[in-house]
């Protein structure tokens, strides 16, 4: 049976909540997911994010990152949408 938007939202919470503690076991009672690294809890979320978009309807969020050089090196992230000036 899928799972409501409800649902996926409390794993969620629960993921982020090991995540920001810096703990790798997420769940109480028999219901306990052990993930062997951060990266692994990482891509949970990724998945976790993309069932919830699907479950509400919309597309999951993609971002794009772009960084600019100077002539010294990294210049740090700009807005595509500005002028490069």
């Amino acid at each position: 049976m899928p799972q409501t938007a409800d649902q996926i939202q409390v794993q969620i919470d629960s993921l982020q909540r090991a995540m920001s503690a810096g703990v790798l076991i997420v769940g109480s009672g028999t219901d306990k997911v052990q993930y062997q690294t951060y990266s692994d809890m990482a891509r949970a979320m990724q998945t976790l994010q993309a069932q919830l978009a699907a479950a509400n309807g919309t597309p999951p969020r993609s971002r794009l990152n772009y960084i600019r050089q100077n002539s010294k090196g990294f210049a740090g992230r700009c807005d595509p949408f500005k002028d490069f000036s």
